[in-house]
C-alpha cells in the first residue's frame, strides 16, 4: 500500500516535463578523409567493407581507415550514384556518365565495351546495372533496357513509352527505367502488367525513383510518393513533405525513407503513421540509409558526407537536473535524482519526464531505501529520515553519512566521517563507535563488517574487532563492495580493476589491464541476472562467467563507438527491462532484451604480404634465399564500433607472443631459420582469435650451407692431394736421383776403396820384394863387413837394421794383413789386435760371435773399419781399454766398439780424416754408423747388411 502511495503521489501530484530523445551518431567527411561532402550511396560489400559514393570518387572504409579512389585510379567517372556486387564480387559504379568500371583485387577496371555503350545510348543516364552469370551486363536507360554480353553484342531487351515507368526483375535483381520526366509520369509497368499512376501535385527536380520490397509489398517511390504493389493493384500509400530520394528495409523490418533536405524517417508498419525520426539529420538529404553486419545504421547525404548511428536500440536524453547528480535510487517505477543544489528530482524513465522535486537545503551525498520505503538522505550538514510520501523529514544525525546497509533484523548501518553507527526504523541512534579512519562503504556480511578506508580494507565483526586481513588485499585501494552470491564478494579497486574475494576465506582473483581485463577503473556496478554490469574508462560492460568464477569470464562491451554519448558513467540502474546510465550531463537508455553489443570478432583482412617488396604466397612455406629476409605484413580489421584491437604474433610455435598495436609489421633482416609465424587478435585481451597464419624458411647463405663446407673439403682435399702426389713423386725423383747418386758414391767409394786396397797392395809388396828384400840383403852384407873389420859398433847397426826391416813388415802388414784372406776375418783381427796389445799400452779385448764371413771385399771392409777406429782412438782418446764386439748373423752383421777414453762433443764434431774413411766404407757396403760420446768414452754401433 506504501509503495502503490508513494507512484499515486508521483504520477499525480508534480508537475511533467519531457526530455528529447537523442541517438549518438558519428560523422565522415572531408576531414575523415571522405573525397567530397556530397554522398550519394553508402554500401556494404560480402567481405564487409563499407562503400562510399561522391561526387569525387568513391571510398572504402573498414572502421579506421579511408580508401579513396578517382579517376587517376582507373575510375571511369569520378561521379558514382550507386554500388552494385557480382556473384565474382566485383564491385560495379554507376556513374553519372555512361561510362562503368568495376572493383575487382584491389584495382578498378574500367568496362571494356564503354565505347560501345556510349555509341549506342548517346551518352544516356544509366538507371540501373547487373551483371549476371554469364557475364552479361543489363542496363537500364531513359527508354531503353539493354544487354551486353562478353563477346561486346548488344541485345535491345525492351523499349519504354514515353511518360511510362517500367519495373522488372532480371534473376531477382530490380531494373528500372522511365521515359520522360518523373512529374509527367502516366503509367507504371510492373513485368507485363500496366496500370495508370496518379501523381501528387508537386515538382520534383530530382527525377529518383527508388523501389524496396517491404512485408511481402513492392513499394515504388515516385517524386514525394509512395505506391503499394499488392501484386494485383497499385495504390498511393504515402505522400511525403518532400522529394522521396531512398528508400531500405533494415532487419527489423522497418522501413527507412529517405526525404531531400528533410532527413530520414523510420516506418513501423504499413499504415505510415508515427514515424520515427533522427533530428541531427532533420535538414539532411538522406540518399540512403544502410544497416552494417554489426546493426549499425549509415546514412548517406548531400550535404556533409556519411552519418552512422553505431546503436539504434540506445537512446540518449539530456539530465533532468543541470547541477551534478551525485546518487541515483530506484524507486518503484521510477527514479530519484539528488544532486550537489541539494535538490531531489523524482523522475519516470518511461515517460522521460520530471514528476516533482524537492530541495534538502544542501548538497545530496547519499540516498537510501529501506525495507520499510523510508528514505534516508545525508547532506553534507546532516542525515535525515523522510517519511513513505516525502513530505515530513526528520534529522537523526549531525553528520554527513557516507554509505548505509540494511541488516537481517532491519537496523539500518551507517558509516560517515570516522564514525560507524546503527539506527532503528524511526532513525533513533542504537550504537556507534569512533574507527579512527575515513571509510568509503561498507559492507555486512554473515556477521562481518567490511569497511573500505581510504587505504585499505577493513574486516571487523559485530563487537567491531578487527580481523586479520591478508596481505595482498592490503594493496588495493578499494571503493566499492558488494555480495554476488553466498560465498562471492565484488570490490571495485581505485586504478586496479576488481577484485573477486571469497568471503571468510579472504582469497581473492584480481582482473585488471596487467592480467586479463581490459579496464583499471570501474565508476559504477550492478547485478542484472548473475551478470556484472561494470561501467569503467571503456564504457559498459557486461560479465557473463559462472557462480564460482572458476571459468574464464567472458566480456561484452557498451561503448561510445557502439552508442554512447561518452565513456565516464557515474551510476548504473536496472529499471524493468532497461538498464539506464547516468554521465555528468547525460542519459543513457540501453535496452536488456534487445541490445547491440559491440561486435566481438571484427574481421581481419590481409592488405599485403611482401617480402622484399614481392609478393609472398602464404599458401605453402615458400623457401626464400638468404637475402630475401625482410617480410612485411600489413593488414587491417572490418569493425565499425570497436577498433580497440590487441595484436600480438610470433615466429615459432614455442616461442613467447609479441604483443603490438602497429598494424603493419615488419620483420626486417631475419635470420635464416624456419619460421611459422602466427598472429592472433582479441578485443578484451582474454579470448583470442586465429588471424594470420603461414610458414617460410630462409635459407643460409650459400657460403655457410652443407654443401659448401662439403665441396671446400672437397676442393681441399683434392689442393692436398694433388699437394701430396706432387711431393710424394717429388720425393720418389728426389730419391731416385739420390739413389742414382748414391748407387755412384757406392760405386765410386768401392772404386775408390779398391784402388787404394791395391795401391795399398801394390806398396806392400813392393816394400815386401823390394825394399824388404834389399834391407835384409843390406843387412847381411853390413853385417858381414863390420864384424871382418870388428867394428864395435856392427852389432849396433845390425839391430837397427833389424827393427827397420820389422817396421817395414809392421807397414806391409798394416797394408795387406796377410792372414786376412788365408785365415779369416775373424783371424785376421786376433792377429792384428794381439800385434798391437804387445806394442801398446792400452788393453784391446777382441770377441766375435757367428759364423765366419765368406766374402773377400766385406772382410776387407770390416777390418779397415776396426783398423781406423782402432788407430783413432789410440791416438785421440787416451783410452786405457778398448773392446770390441763383431757379431755374424743370417743377414746381419753387427760391430760394436767402445773405448773408455776422453770422448769428443758430438754438437762439435767434425769429421777428419781417419772418420770419414769410416764412413765412406760403411756406405760402401750400405750400412750405417751410430755413435755415443761422453764421459764415458765413445761407443760406435756398426750394422751392415749381409743380404
Amino acid at each position: 500500500m506504501i509503495l502503490k502511495k508513494v507512484v499515486i503521489i508521483l504520477f499525480c501530484i508534480y508537475a511533467q516535463i519531457s526530455l528529447a530523445q537523442e541517438y549518438t551518431y558519428f560523422n565522415y567527411s572531408i576531414p575523415e578523409k571522405l573525397p567530397s561532402t556530397e554522398s550519394y550511396d553508402v554500401f556494404q560489400d560480402s567481405k564487409g567493407f563499407l562503400w562510399f559514393a561522391t561526387d569525387n570518387g568513391v571510398s572504402r572504409f573498414d572502421g579506421k581507415e579511408m580508401t579513396n579512389f578517382n579517376i587517376k585510379d582507373g575510375l571511369s567517372d569520378p561521379v558514382v550514384f550507386s554500388f552494385y556486387e557480382d556473384y565474382k564480387g566485383r564491385i560495379w559504379f554507376r556513374t553519372f556518365s555512361c561510362r562503368i568500371s568495376y572493383y575487382e583485387n584491389g584495382t578498378i577496371h574500367t568496362y571494356r565495351y564503354n565505347s560501345l555503350i556510349e555509341q549506342k545510348t548517346l551518352m544516356s543516364f544509366i538507371f540501373s546495372l547487373y551483371c549476371d552469370t554469364d557475364d552479361k551486363i543489363w542496363l537500364t536507360m531513359d527508354k531503353h533496357i539493354i544487354s551486353i554480353d562478353s563477346t561486346g553484342t548488344i541485345e535491345r531487351i525492351k523499349s519504354i513509352p514515353e511518360y511510362e515507368f517500367q519495373y522488372l526483375k532480371v534473376d531477382h535483381h530490380e531494373l528500372m527505367a522511365y521515359y520522360g520526366p518523373t512529374n509527367d509520369l502516366k503509367y507504371i509497368n510492373i513485368g507485363s502488367e500496366r496500370f495508370p499512376l496518379h501523381l501528387s501535385d508537386t515538382i520534383s527536380n530530382s527525377s529518383v525513383i527508388r523501389s524496396v520490397t517491404w512485408n511481402n509489398f513492392l513499394y515504388i517511390s515516385i517524386n514525394n510518393d509512395i505506391f503499394e504493389y499488392n501484386g494485383k493493384a497499385i495504390r498511393k500509400v504515402h505522400t511525403g513533405s518532400s522529394n522521396i530520394i531512398s528508400l531500405y528495409k533494415d532487419s527489423d523490418n522497418t522501413l527507412w525513407v529517405g526525404y531531400m533536405s528533410h532527413g530520414v524517417k523510420r516506418f513501423n508498419d504499413r499504415t505510415f503513421s508515427s514515424p520515427t525520426q533522427l533530428n541531427f539529420l532533420s535538414e539532411k538529404s538522406v540518399t540512403k540509409t544502410l544497416q552494417d553486419h554489426e546493426g549499425g545504421y549509415w546514412f548517406s547525404t548531400l550535404e556533409n558526407g556519411i552519418y552512422h548511428v553505431p546503436n539504434m536500440g540506445i537512446t540518449n536524453y539530456s539530465l533532468p537536473t543541470s547541477a551534478k547528480i551525485t546518487n541515483v535510487i530506484s524507486i518503484g517505477s521510477n527514479f530519484l535524482l539528488a544532486d550537489l543544489t541539494g535538490t531531489l528530482t523524482a523522475f519516470n524513465p518511461e515517460t522521460k519526464t520530471i514528476l516533482w522535486k524537492k530541495s534538502m537545503g544542501a548538497p545530496i551525498m547519499k540516498l537510501f531505501i529501506d525495507s520499510r520505503s523510508n528514505l534516508w538522505v545525508s547532506t553534507t550538514t546532516a542525515t535525515y529520515i523522510l517519511d513513505a510520501d516525502f513530505q515530513q523529514k526528520r534529522r537523526i544525525d549531525r553528520i554527513c553519512q557516507i554509505d548505509f546497509y540494511e541488516d537481517a533484523e532491519k537496523k539500518v548501518w551507517s558509516i560517515g566521517s570516522t564514525k560507524i553507527a546503527t539506527f532503528n526504523e524511526h532513525g533513533d541512534s542504537l550504537f556507534h563507535r569512533e574507527l579512527r579512519t575515513f571509510c568509503r562503504s561498507m559492507l555486512l556480511k554473515d556477521s562481518l563488517l567490511y569497511l573500505t578506508t581510504r587505504l585499505e580494507l577493513q574486516i571487523r565483526n559485530l563487537s567491531m574487532k578487527s580481523i586479520p586481513v591478508p596481505e595482498g588485499l592490503k594493496k588495493f585501494k578499494i571503493l566499492k563492495l558488494f555480495s554476488i552470491n553466498d560465498s562471492l564478494l565484488f570490490a571495485s579497486a581505485a586504478g586496479s580493476g576488481y577484485l573477486i574475494i571469497k568471503h571468510k576465506a579472504f582469497t581473492f582473483k584480481e582482473y585488471n589491464t596487467s592480467t586479463t581485463f581490459i579496464a583499471n577503473n570501474i565508476n559504477a556496478s550492478t547485478i542484472i541476472d548473475s551478470a556484472l554490469w561494470l561501467a569503467t574508462e571503456k564504457g559498459i560492460i557486461k560479465l557473463i562467467t559462472n557462480s564460482s568464477f572458476t571459468e574464464k569470464p567472458v566480456y561484452k562491451f557498451i561503448t561510445k563507438k557502439s552508442g554512447l554519448p561518452g565513456e565516464k558513467i557515474n551510476f548504473l540502474i536496472r529499471n524493468k527491462d532497461f538498464l539506464y546510465a547516468f554521465f555528468d550531463k547525460r542519459l543513457s537508455v540501453l535496452p536488456l532484451n534487445k541490445l547491440n553489443f559491440t561486435y566481438s570478432e571484427p574481421r581481419l583482412y590481409i592488405k599485403k604480404i611482401t617480402v622484399n617488396n614481392s609478393i609472398l604466397d602464404t599458401t605453402s612455406t615458400e623457401s626464400l634465399q638468404y637475402d630475401k629476409n625482410t617480410i612485411e605484413i600489413a593488414f587491417g580489421f572490418i569493425a565499425f564500433n570497436n577498433q580497440d584491437i590487441s595484436i600480438r604474433y610470433k615466429l615459432h610455435p614455442t616461442s613467447n607472443w609479441i604483443y603490438t598495436s602497429d598494424r603493419n609489421l615488419l620483420l626486417a633482416s631475419m635470420a635464416p631459420d624456419v619460421y611459422n609465424f602466427k598472429l592472433e587478435y582479441s578485443i578484451d585481451g582474454n579470448h583470442w582469435i586465429s588471424g594470420i597464419s603461414f610458414g617460410f624458411e630462409i635459407n643460409l647463405p650459400w657460403w655457410e650451407t652443407w654443401y659448401f663446407y662439403t665441396a671446400v673439403m672437397i676442393f681441399l682435399l683434392l689442393i692436398v692431394y694433388i699437394f701430396t702426389t706432387r711431393r710424394l713423386e717429388q720425393y720418389q725423383e728426389k730419391n731416385y736421383y739420390l739413389n742414382v747418386i748414391n748407387e755412384h758414391q757406392q760405386k765410386l767409394i768401392q772404386a775408390e776403396i779398391e784402388t787404394i786396397e791395391r795401391e795399398r797392395t801394390r806398396i806392400a809388396k813392393e816394400l815386401h820384394d823390394g825394399v824388404g828384400t834389399n834391407l835384409t840383403a843390406i843387412k847381411m852384407h853390413v853385417g858381414q863387413l863390420l864384424k871382418k873389420h870388428n867394428e864395435p859398433v856392427a852389432a849396433e847397426v845390425e839391430q837397427q837394421l833389424q827393427l827397420t826391416i820389422r817396421e817395414i813388415k809392421d807397414i806391409i802388414y798394416g797394408l795387406t794383413p796377410a792372414g786376412l784372406e788365408r785365415y779369416g776375418l775373424f783371424e785376421g783381427l786376433r792377429d792384428y789386435t794381439e800385434r798391437l796389445n804387445n806394442t801398446i799400452q792400452t788393453k784391446i779385448s777382441l770377441n766375435v760371435f757367428g759364423p765366419e764371413l765368406t766374402k773377400a771385399d766385406l772382410k776387407l771392409v770390416v777390418f779397415r773399419i776396426i783398423q781406423e777406429l782402432l788407430s783413432n782412438s789410440i791416438k785421440h782418446s787416451s783410452a786405457t781399454h778398448i773392446t770390441i764386439h763383431v757379431s755374424v748373423f743370417n743377414n746381419l752383421l753387427n760391430i760394436i766398439y767402445e773405448d773408455d777414453g776422453i770422448g769428443f762433443s758430438t754438437d762439435q764434431i767434425k769429421h777428419g780424416l781417419g772418420l770419414n774413411n769410416i764412413d765412406s766404407r760403411i756406405q760402401s757396403v750400405g750400412g750405417n754408423l751410430t755413435f755415443e760420446s761422453g764421459e764415458f768414452g765413445v761407443s760406435y754401433t756398426i750394422d751392415i747388411p749381409l743380404s
